[in-house]
């Protein structure tokens, strides 16, 4: 997409009777719309990232808190070596 607007730019620029002022700003809107859908995808990407360490983080959590409750529960059949 910003290979695309250099070259609709320089097209633009090197045409008889078209002002250089217009073209950059046309180039100008072109990189703003494809900047705009990049950093879209990255905030999505990276929110997608913290959204999965959340999930595998409370599992961890879970998992730590049903085997520290098994071991309360257990601990006078287990004995006392064993816990």
């Amino acid at each position: 997409v910003t290979c695309m607007s250099i070259v609709v730019a320089l097209l633009r620029s090197s045409l008889p009777g078209v002002q250089a002022g217009k073209s950059l700003a046309q180039m100008h809107s072109l990189l703003g719309g494809a900047l705009s859908l990049l950093l879209v995808f990255r905030t999505n990407s990276a929110y997608n990232r913290y959204w999965e360490a959340r999930q595998i983080w409370e599992s961890i959590l879970n998992r730590c808190r049903d085997l520290s409750r098994f071991i309360h529960m257990y601990r006078d059949e287990a004995g006392l070596l064993r816990v």
